[in-house]
Protein backbone atom coordinates (compact mmCIF):
# COMPACT_ATOMS: atom_id res chain seq x y z
CA UNK A 1 0.00 0.00 0.00
CA UNK A 2 1.52 3.79 -0.71
CA UNK A 3 2.32 5.65 1.50
CA UNK A 4 -0.55 8.76 2.79
CA UNK A 5 1.35 11.08 0.80
CA UNK A 6 1.65 8.89 -2.61
CA UNK A 7 -2.71 8.35 -2.31
CA UNK A 8 -3.70 9.16 -5.34
CA UNK A 9 -7.68 10.26 -5.79
CA UNK A 10 -8.25 6.76 -7.29
CA UNK A 11 -6.64 4.89 -4.17
CA UNK A 12 -9.00 7.10 -2.13
CA UNK A 13 -11.92 5.88 -3.51
CA UNK A 14 -10.99 2.03 -3.67
CA UNK A 15 -10.66 2.29 0.39
CA UNK A 16 -13.32 4.18 0.44
CA UNK A 17 -16.00 1.55 -1.76
CA UNK A 18 -14.10 -1.14 0.75
CA UNK A 19 -16.65 0.01 2.92
CA UNK A 20 -20.04 -1.37 1.70
CA UNK A 21 -22.50 0.47 3.72
CA UNK A 22 -20.99 3.97 4.44
CA UNK A 23 -21.89 4.14 8.26
CA UNK A 24 -18.53 2.89 10.01
CA UNK A 25 -16.32 4.81 7.91
CA UNK A 26 -18.38 8.03 8.43
CA UNK A 27 -18.03 6.96 12.18
CA UNK A 28 -14.99 7.20 12.26
CA UNK A 29 -14.43 10.12 9.93
CA UNK A 30 -16.93 12.18 12.33
CA UNK A 31 -15.03 11.27 15.38
CA UNK A 32 -11.51 12.78 13.59
CA UNK A 33 -13.68 16.17 13.12
CA UNK A 34 -14.39 16.38 17.24
CA UNK A 35 -11.25 14.66 18.54
CA UNK A 36 -7.77 15.61 18.40
CA UNK A 37 -6.98 11.45 18.42
CA UNK A 38 -7.51 9.99 15.03
CA UNK A 39 -10.01 6.85 14.81
CA UNK A 40 -8.21 5.76 11.64
CA UNK A 41 -5.72 3.81 13.27
CA UNK A 42 -5.81 1.00 11.08
CA UNK A 43 -5.02 3.37 8.66
CA UNK A 44 -2.31 4.74 9.98
CA UNK A 45 -0.76 1.17 10.56
CA UNK A 46 -1.36 0.15 7.20
CA UNK A 47 0.46 3.53 5.55
CA UNK A 48 3.03 4.15 8.32
CA UNK A 49 2.19 7.68 8.47
CA UNK A 50 -0.36 9.42 10.28
CA UNK A 51 -3.17 10.57 8.17
CA UNK A 52 -2.24 14.13 7.04
CA UNK A 53 -4.98 16.65 6.97
CA UNK A 54 -4.86 17.01 3.41
CA UNK A 55 -5.18 12.52 2.84
CA UNK A 56 -8.41 13.14 5.35
CA UNK A 57 -9.68 15.55 3.61
CA UNK A 58 -9.55 13.45 0.44
CA UNK A 59 -10.95 10.37 1.95
CA UNK A 60 -13.79 12.78 3.78
CA UNK A 61 -14.75 14.21 0.23
CA UNK A 62 -15.34 10.70 -1.42
CA UNK A 63 -17.30 9.29 1.35
CA UNK A 64 -19.56 12.33 1.34
CA UNK A 65 -19.97 11.44 -2.80
CA UNK A 66 -20.22 7.82 -1.25
CA UNK A 67 -22.75 8.53 1.26
CA UNK A 68 -24.79 10.34 -1.05
CA UNK A 69 -25.11 8.17 -3.71
CA UNK A 70 -25.91 5.71 -1.27
CA UNK A 71 -29.18 7.06 0.64
CA UNK A 72 -30.46 8.34 -2.71
CA UNK A 73 -30.57 4.79 -3.68
CA UNK A 74 -31.62 3.65 -0.64
CA UNK A 75 -34.66 5.91 -0.87
CA UNK A 76 -35.59 4.71 -3.95
CA UNK A 77 -34.67 1.20 -3.78
CA UNK A 78 -34.99 0.24 0.40
CA UNK A 79 -33.17 -2.29 1.40
CA UNK A 80 -34.64 -3.98 4.34
CA UNK A 81 -31.58 -5.21 5.79
CA UNK A 82 -30.73 -1.79 6.57
CA UNK A 83 -32.07 -0.76 9.23
CA UNK A 84 -33.87 2.77 8.99
CA UNK A 85 -31.95 4.29 11.76
CA UNK A 86 -28.97 4.00 9.89
CA UNK A 87 -29.85 6.01 7.43
CA UNK A 88 -30.64 8.67 9.51
CA UNK A 89 -27.11 8.31 11.15
CA UNK A 90 -25.53 8.61 7.66
CA UNK A 91 -27.49 12.19 6.92
CA UNK A 92 -26.71 13.19 10.85
CA UNK A 93 -23.10 12.68 9.61
CA UNK A 94 -23.51 14.31 5.93
CA UNK A 95 -24.40 17.36 8.14
CA UNK A 96 -21.46 17.17 10.50
CA UNK A 97 -19.26 17.78 7.65
CA UNK A 98 -21.85 20.52 6.25
CA UNK A 99 -22.36 18.34 3.19
CA UNK A 100 -26.53 18.56 3.62
CA UNK A 101 -26.09 21.09 0.24
CA UNK A 102 -24.62 18.41 -1.77
CA UNK A 103 -27.13 15.99 -0.66
CA UNK A 104 -29.74 18.64 -1.43
CA UNK A 105 -28.23 19.20 -5.04
CA UNK A 106 -27.97 15.90 -5.51
CA UNK A 107 -31.63 14.80 -4.45
CA UNK A 108 -33.04 17.44 -6.30
CA UNK A 109 -31.20 16.29 -9.64
CA UNK A 110 -32.41 12.80 -9.00
CA UNK A 111 -36.33 13.79 -8.80
CA UNK A 112 -36.04 16.02 -11.93
CA UNK A 113 -34.82 12.88 -13.95
CA UNK A 114 -37.70 10.96 -12.53
CA UNK A 115 -35.37 8.24 -11.08
CA UNK A 116 -36.67 9.03 -7.42
CA UNK A 117 -40.07 10.20 -6.49
CA UNK A 118 -41.22 12.78 -3.60
CA UNK A 119 -43.48 9.28 -2.46
CA UNK A 120 -40.42 7.80 -2.26
CA UNK A 121 -37.81 10.52 -0.38
CA UNK A 122 -41.16 11.21 2.33
CA UNK A 123 -42.24 7.68 2.66
CA UNK A 124 -38.25 6.86 4.20
CA UNK A 125 -38.61 10.19 6.45
CA UNK A 126 -41.68 8.75 7.86
CA UNK A 127 -40.45 6.99 10.94
CA UNK A 128 -40.94 5.43 14.84
CA UNK A 129 -39.94 8.92 16.76
CA UNK A 130 -37.69 6.29 18.63
CA UNK A 131 -35.48 6.31 15.93
CA UNK A 132 -34.71 10.48 16.78
CA UNK A 133 -34.45 9.93 20.49
CA UNK A 134 -37.97 10.00 21.42
CA UNK A 135 -38.31 7.03 24.10
CA UNK A 136 -41.56 7.86 25.21
CA UNK A 137 -43.07 7.38 21.99
CA UNK A 138 -44.09 3.54 21.24
CA UNK A 139 -43.26 1.76 18.24
CA UNK A 140 -45.95 1.76 16.32
CA UNK A 141 -45.82 5.68 16.18
CA UNK A 142 -45.26 7.60 13.13
CA UNK A 143 -43.47 11.24 12.59
CA UNK A 144 -42.66 12.57 9.20
CA UNK A 145 -39.36 14.60 10.20
CA UNK A 146 -40.22 17.91 8.12
CA UNK A 147 -37.15 19.76 9.52
CA UNK A 148 -34.89 17.29 8.02
CA UNK A 149 -36.72 16.52 5.15
CA UNK A 150 -36.42 20.44 3.92
CA UNK A 151 -33.04 20.11 4.40
CA UNK A 152 -32.74 17.26 1.73
CA UNK A 153 -35.55 18.49 -0.50
CA UNK A 154 -35.60 22.03 -2.07
CA UNK A 155 -38.89 23.78 -0.83
CA UNK A 156 -40.07 24.34 -4.39
CA UNK A 157 -40.02 20.78 -5.01
CA UNK A 158 -41.68 19.55 -1.58
CA UNK A 159 -44.47 22.11 -2.19
CA UNK A 160 -45.13 21.41 -5.66
CA UNK A 161 -44.12 18.21 -6.99
CA UNK A 162 -46.75 15.39 -7.26
CA UNK A 163 -47.50 13.07 -4.87
CA UNK A 164 -48.97 9.22 -5.40
CA UNK A 165 -52.18 8.62 -4.73
CA UNK A 166 -52.71 6.96 -1.48
CA UNK A 167 -53.41 3.06 -1.45
CA UNK A 168 -55.69 0.58 0.38
CA UNK A 169 -53.51 -0.44 3.36
CA UNK A 170 -54.61 -3.18 5.46
CA UNK A 171 -55.97 -1.86 9.34
CA UNK A 172 -53.64 -2.88 11.85
CA UNK A 173 -54.40 -2.54 15.64
CA UNK A 174 -52.47 -0.27 17.65
CA UNK A 175 -50.04 -2.95 18.56
CA UNK A 176 -48.65 -4.00 15.30
CA UNK A 177 -45.91 -1.99 13.09
CA UNK A 178 -47.29 -0.14 10.36
CA UNK A 179 -46.83 -1.66 6.97
CA UNK A 180 -45.21 -0.02 3.61
CA UNK A 181 -48.49 0.90 2.91
CA UNK A 182 -49.52 2.58 5.91
CA UNK A 183 -46.05 4.45 6.09
CA UNK A 184 -46.60 5.92 2.71
CA UNK A 185 -50.17 6.65 3.55
CA UNK A 186 -49.45 8.79 6.15
CA UNK A 187 -46.54 10.46 4.78
CA UNK A 188 -48.32 11.70 2.15
CA UNK A 189 -51.56 12.70 4.30
CA UNK A 190 -48.74 14.95 6.65
CA UNK A 191 -46.99 16.52 3.39
CA UNK A 192 -50.18 17.46 1.75
CA UNK A 193 -51.08 18.91 5.24
CA UNK A 194 -48.13 20.76 6.22
CA UNK A 195 -48.37 22.29 2.38
CA UNK A 196 -51.45 23.98 3.04
CA UNK A 197 -49.90 25.45 6.20
CA UNK A 198 -47.16 28.12 6.52
CA UNK A 199 -44.28 26.14 6.51
CA UNK A 200 -41.90 28.54 9.17
CA UNK A 201 -44.90 27.54 11.57
CA UNK A 202 -44.34 23.45 11.60
CA UNK A 203 -40.67 23.14 11.24
CA UNK A 204 -40.42 22.90 15.07
CA UNK A 205 -42.31 20.13 14.63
Amino acid sequence: MPAVQDWSDGDVQKLVQLFERPEKLGYALQLQQVQSESPLGHLEAEASLPPTPSFVSAVKAAWVGRAVSWLIDQWAHPDPSVPESERFIVWEYLAVFSALPKLQEATSKTLESKQLTLTAVITAFTVCPRILGDTKALPTDLQLVIPKLRETVPMQMLMDLPLEPRTLAEETDEHEMPTAAQRTNFAVEHLLKWRTMKPEATDSK
